[in-house]
């Protein structure tokens, strides 16, 4: 039976975690198609509905690779994945939608 600090590591609690983190994820990028919609008064919302869905779909990967590859490591690596990998795929993703908006207006 897991303790309270190292259910966070079994299958479900990764699964969970990654799905509450998500939240915050669409949040956050819910706010940047927005603004970079208004930034290029892009007439297509078709365009950030795809590019949503796909951010979404590849965000899936993050709770895939730690199940799948970190599952040996310690738990102390598969902490630092979860918050290195979220944080830099926040990033990317924030990246793509205003290169996105920018590329347009260039």
């Amino acid at each position: 039976m897991p303790t309270a600090s190292t259910y966070w590591y079994t299958n479900t609690g990764t699964v969970l975690w990654w799905e509450i983190a998500r939240i915050a994820y669409t949040a956050i990028m819910m706010l940047t198609g927005y603004a970079s919609f208004y930034i290029a008064f892009i007439s297509i919302p078709f365009i950030y509905l795809l590019m949503g869905l796909t951010l979404q779909a590849l965000y899936t990967f993050g709770w895939v690779i730690e199940l799948g590859i970190l599952r040996q490591k310690s738990y102390e690596k598969r902490k630092n994945f979860r918050i290195v990998y979220y944080l830099v795929y926040l990033s990317l993703s924030v990246f793509i939608v205003f290169g996105f908006s920018l590329s347009i207006l260039l």
